[in-house]
């Protein structure tokens, strides 16, 4: 077979998707988590809150904007998706993040395929940047949540969820993600 780059690109994405899926991961193995097609992305508002997602331009091609008002409620706003991964023994999930809104936490879940357990991690009141900024998770910094699951090692995900849950802030506001990928990392 004739290697053209066309068909290299397609090798090389195949064998990162086939590295990052598998138990042998080598590090710095790299998978973007895209933001479109929005159609990808479900908003999820708790009763009484508004929310709603659009993409927008962003430092690295479209950001996803999630746009948010409690009305004066202890609520949330989410924007979830579903992200079918086996994880690599060790990794961390980085994304670029700016917003134009009161301090209120920021919760990054991960759901497994049962739908039942989460890990996350929460940083409550939250001040959003008005500039770009680079946030990292690595995993040893992602906690169990809650759950039936007895074993509360992070294996595998279904769905990646991104919230803003009303903290001393509350009110309305916007806040923009962009460049989200997951990385391996050496065990």
């Amino acid at each position: 077979m004739r290697c053209t780059p066309h068909s290299l690109a397609y090798l090389l994405a195949s064998g990162l998707l086939c590295a990052l899926t598998s138990g042998a991961v080598a590090a710095g193995a790299k998978l973007a988590i895209e933001v479109e097609p929005l159609t990808r992305w479900q908003v999820a508002p708790s009763e009484g809150v508004e929310g709603s997602a659009r993409t927008v331009a962003g430092p690295h091609g479209r950001a996803l904007q999630l746009s948010f008002d409690f009305h004066g409620t202890a609520g949330y706003a989410a924007v979830h998706r579903s992200f079918v991964r086996d994880l690599p023994a060790n990794f961390e999930l980085s994304f670029f993040i700016r917003g134009t809104a009161p301090a209120n936490n920021l919760q990054v879940k991960l759901i497994d395929p049962s739908g039942e357990n989460v890990w996350w991690v929460s940083w409550p009141d939250y001040e959003f940047p008005a500039q770009w900024r680079r946030v990292t998770i690595k995993k040893r910094q992602i906690q169990f949540a809650w759950g039936p699951s007895k074993d509360h090692t992070l294996r595998n995900i279904a769905q990646l969820e991104l919230v803003v849950n009303a903290g001393r802030g509350g009110g309305h506001g916007t806040v923009l993600f962009d460049g989200l990928e997951l990385r391996a990392l050496p065990p």
